[in-house]
């Protein structure tokens, strides 16, 4: 059995790159979503708010008006939706069986077209509990990933924090998130991939239906 991975890339009209690893020895199938941004490109007002975005991203789509439906449909398809934020970038993932790819898919194109941004108090109460993780009783800060990064490249926008200072995570309304949205979350900024037992015009023939409508935005730089 040949198991080294088969790589193709499709970029659709949009923008949106296409990418499949083919792995027929595998039982499952990743799908992640990247989207160039994150930390290092946020001003010092602006810092905190990919990963902002990110928390409220959970909060319901259209078709899934509140974060339990979004997690009930994502939970049908017996997966988790995992999500995280980098300093380049800002990603959403799901594992599952392979014959579920065409529906995880929809549903990552559900919650890129149609977020609602509903509940931000919430969201921001939970995010300032992960702000607190990284302080201790004494309010002295002990992630020393953050310390570091902070020292090394003091005001280049590689040393902010991605979860932002604490101020900011205060102060962001929705309107920001929406703006942060609009700006970033285009296709020509956005690379679907999906890696597993998967057949690469399949893929794309899904990403087409549920990607194709996806503004085009442009593409972040630095």
């Amino acid at each position: 059995m040949d198991l080294d991975p088969h790589v193709e890339t499709t970029t659709l009209d949009n923008g949106l790159g296409v990418t499949t690893v083919a792995l027929p020895h595998l039982h499952t199938a990743v799908c992640s979503l990247f989207i160039k941004v994150g930390s290092r490109f946020e001003s010092p007002a602006d810092n905190g708010l990919s990963h902002f975005v990110e928390h409220m991203m959970f909060r319901g789509t259209e078709r899934y008006a509140t974060s339990l439906a979004l997690n009930t449909a994502v939970e049908r398809l017996g997966s988790t939706l995992h999500a995280e934020t980098g300093r380049d970038y800002t990603m959403f993932q799901m594992s599952l069986e392979p014959e579920n790819v065409p529906a995880a898919i929809a549903l990552l194109g559900e919650l890129l077209g149609q977020p609602r941004f509903s509940d931000i108090e919430l969201e921001r109460q939970l995010i300032l509990e992960e702000f607190n993780e990284d302080y201790d009783e004494h309010d002295a800060e002990i992630n020393d990933g953050d310390l570091a990064r902070g020292m090394a490249f003091e005001d280049h926008p590689l040393g902010q924090r991605i979860i932002g200072p604490r101020a900011n995570v205060e102060r962001f309304a929705v309107t920001d998130v929406r703006r942060h949205f609009t700006t970033f979350y285009g296709a020509r900024n956005a690379i679907l991939c999906v890696a597993g037992p998967v057949q690469h015009g399949r893929v794309v023939e899904a990403a087409m239906q549920e990607f194709g409508a996806m503004p085009a935005g442009s593409r972040a730089d630095v």
